[in-house]
Order: structure tokens, then sequence, then C-alpha cells
């Protein structure tokens, strides 16, 4: 199924859309305040606020242990059930945000890129190519998923 046509059935089945006037992501905010962003398409959950991208710091051989171990033991927006995303998940939820116009939030506004399953590098869109794997980045940081 094409881009448009996945669009367009999100619109006919009641797709919401964000400030920026996304289709295929929501924001939603808690009582208290914690932001988390739907992907209207792949049903994904992904954290949205200053904890998004959690500094991780420079990249260095436990820093995929301490991704996971961060989202596995993380209680946000009154769920527990985070996650590492896998590379394609991490990949798409990046250049799907770019292409739709929607604005990710960073706890570290020039977060370089973020950690995903396998130890995979995925540049955000403060790379220089947005989506796409690196192999060393200056610094990373972690965006969890349910």
């Amino acid at each position: 199924m094409t881009r448009t046509r996945l669009m367009l059935a999100a619109l006919i089945l009641g797709g919401c859309s964000s400030d920026t006037g996304s289709v295929r992501f929501t924001d939603a905010v808690t009582a208290a305040g914690m932001a988390t962003l739907i992907d209207e398409v792949s049903g994904l959950e992904w954290i949205n606020d200053e904890d998004a991208c959690n500094p991780l710091g420079s990249p260095s051989e436990d820093t995929p242990m301490r991704a996971r171990d961060f989202c596995d033991g993380l209680v946000f927006a009154g769920h527990d059930d985070w996650r590492m995303p896998s590379v394609e998940e991490a990949s798409a939820l990046i250049t799907d945000a770019i292409d739709d116009g929607f604005e990710l939030t960073y706890q570290n506004p020039g977060c370089p890129a973020v950690v995903a399953m396998g130890g995979a590098y995925i540049m955000t869109h403060n790379g220089s190519m947005p989506g796409a794997m690196t192999t060393m980045p200056p610094s990373v940081g972690i965006r969890c998923v349910r």
C-alpha cells in the first residue's frame, strides 16, 4: 500500500492530526503533562517530551545495554511496557516525522542519533542523513516505544 493510500485510509478511518497538520502522528499528553506520540499507521506509541531522547553520552560498548535497560525500566504516562525500538521503527519514525512536518522533541535539542536494537545508531533530524544508520555519532540518546 502506498504512503498516500495509508494517509487517505487514516483520514477516512478518523485519524487525528497534530498541531503541525500531520495525519500520521497524534500528540497525546497525560494530565501530568507527560507527552507521547501516537503513530496512527503502525499503532506504536513513542515518548515525545524532554525524556524522549534520554542522553546516553558518547557511544561505547555498553550503550545498547544501557538504552535497553532504560526503556525496560521506564514507567511513563501510566505505562511500564516501554522498549528499545528496532532499527526499522526508529528510522521510520524519524523520516516519516520529517516528511509529515511533525516536530520530535528531544531532551538534548542537538541529539544527533538514537540507539536501536542490535546496537545500531540512527541519525535524527539533527544529523546529515536523518533516518540513516551511522557508525559512531558524537553522542547518542534513546527514544523508547511501546
